[in-house]
């Protein structure tokens, strides 16, 4: 039974859970229930459903990973079309400030920017470089017609032929091979005969779409 010291108030009990017998049963104390949990929510989960789950997760991962691999594709040709662009900026605005010929490059596995010698086209100053792998190691980039250089004036104006004797760059192609439908993206170069500066087109948009 309890000790009576343990009896306190009108009726009222204090005790420890340990002092528990069968012999307070005629005093109708229960055994205690955690609010809101179940008996069989505090067993955890059974072996069997946690096989369904860890099923359900497989096929959720199978489902999802070709978008996936798609998204990682094209989001590496969009980084490599950009940093292009970032470049020839750099390579136009750096022109104007030193008020110099500055050639924009692309070299084994990337671009790189430099100011260069009006007369033969040689590298005075190494400006800027970039590595594809930074972001767009899963881009392929096509040069097309095998143009690998671009050159402004000191008005940031393409040259009409590079100093160096490299051909000019107009249009480069980004695409990858890692999916079977890729984005492929275009960044053109004006030159003194266009207005249509440096920018990034889409093929997936008609030429007369201003986006």
């Amino acid at each position: 039974g309890l000790d009576d010291e343990r009896l306190t108030g009108k009726g009222s009990l204090n005790f420890v859970l340990d002092d528990l017998t069968p012999d307070a049963a005629w005093m109708g104390v229960e055994r205690l229930q955690l609010p809101g949990v179940s008996g069989r929510a505090a067993r955890g989960m059974t072996l069997i459903e946690l096989m369904i789950g860890l099923g359900i997760a497989a096929i959720l991962l199978l489902l999802a990973a070709p978008a996936y691999r798609d998204f990682i594709a094209n989001t590496n040709v969009r980084n490599a079309a950009e940093n292009t662009v970032a470049g020839l900026r750099r390579a136009n605005a750096e022109a104007v400030k030193r008020n110099a010929p500055v050639q924009f490059s692309f070299v084994a596995g990337g671009w790189s920017v430099d100011e260069v010698d009006p007369a033969d086209g040689s590298v005075e100053n190494a400006i800027e470089s970039y590595k594809f792998s930074e972001g767009a190691a899963k881009a392929s980039i096509d040069s097309l017609g095998g143009r690998i250089a671009v050159t402004f004036n000191g008005l940031g104006r393409v040259l009409p032929v590079n100093l160096d004797g490299a051909k000019l760059i107009s249009d480069v192609q980004f695409t990858t091979s890692i999916v079977a439908s890729p984005r492929i993206l275009h960044v053109v170069v004006g030159n003194d005969k266009s207005a249509t500066g440096i920018r990034i087109c889409d093929t997936k948009f008609p030429s007369t779409d201003p986006s």
